[in-house]
């Protein structure tokens, strides 16, 4: 697997979907910062400015992870890589890390972006007793960036079909804005409330126990345990079924 990393890290570094992701991660927060230099602008705080670029890291790393595996998917290079049934076992596994360590550099990223924003007269520091709790919420951050980029591979491997910059940029989207996940949890609920209110409030809690996107939906760390366990999971079973779609189907 250590030449399937190495051969994906470099690829990675030449994509364009990387550059993108790291320009979006810094654009974001910059144009928050931006609006307070209008006449008549409130200023915000370091901690919004953060939680907007470690929002756009966590679109970004999905973005640069689904790039790469749409130019996997477009190379003959990737038929040669998966012949063999431990061929495939490694490139899965190799573009799992490599989700980790993107997932890991962009909000590594977003955090520095976020400091140097700090020099703008407009953005300022709202809770400096709670900066030690942000290192808490950055890895969690990080955590759930990452399951979602291999949830978004996953679901370009089962389509199985090359993807432009708008296919990518929209299955980038639809998983780490929690879209995905407020369709999986909204539809059963819905068909469940036809028959009780009841059933369907409590599928409806149920579903949010065991979804990605409401441990992002504020910017705290509420529920420690499940914020590191949950996110660990879907990556474990994001590329275990990813494993085994390259399993039963030739490139």
């Amino acid at each position: 697997m250590r030449n399937q990393l190495r051969a994906a890290l470099y690829l990675l570094l030449h994509d364009a979907y990387l550059k993108g992701a790291v320009a979006i991660t810094a654009l974001l927060p910059l144009a928050s910062a931006l609006v307070t230099l209008i006449p008549g602008v409130s200023p915000i705080t370091f901690e919004s400015v953060l939680a907007s670029a470690v929002g756009a890291a966590n679109f970004g790393a999905s973005f640069a992870m689904v790039g790469l595996v749409a130019h996997d998917l477009a190379s003959g290079g990737l038929r040669a890589a998966c012949l063999a049934p431990r061929g495939r076992l490694r490139y899965v596994a190799s573009r799992a890390v490599l989700a980790g360590v993107v997932s890991v550099a962009l909000m590594l990223w977003a955090v520095v972006v976020a400091a140097v924003l700090l020099v703008f007269p407009g953005v300022y520091v709202g809770h400096p007793d709670a900066l030690a709790e942000l290192v808490g919420v950055i890895g969690v951050r990080v955590l759930v960036a990452w399951a979602y980029a291999a949830i978004a591979m996953l679901l370009t491997w089962a389509s199985r079909r090359e993807r432009g910059m708008g296919g990518v940029f929209l299955i980038s989207l639809a998983v780490s804005a929690g879209i995905l996940g407020l369709l999986v949890q909204m539809l059963p609920v819905m068909v469940a409330q036809l028959f009780s209110q009841e059933l369907g409030s409590a599928l409806l809690d149920g579903l949010r126990a065991v979804l990605l996107y409401p441990l992002v939906e504020s910017f705290a760390v509420v529920d420690p345990l499940r914020s590191v366990a949950l996110p660990l999971v879907y990556v474990a079973v994001a590329s275990a079924l990813s494993c085994r779609l390259w399993a039963r189907r030739a490139v």
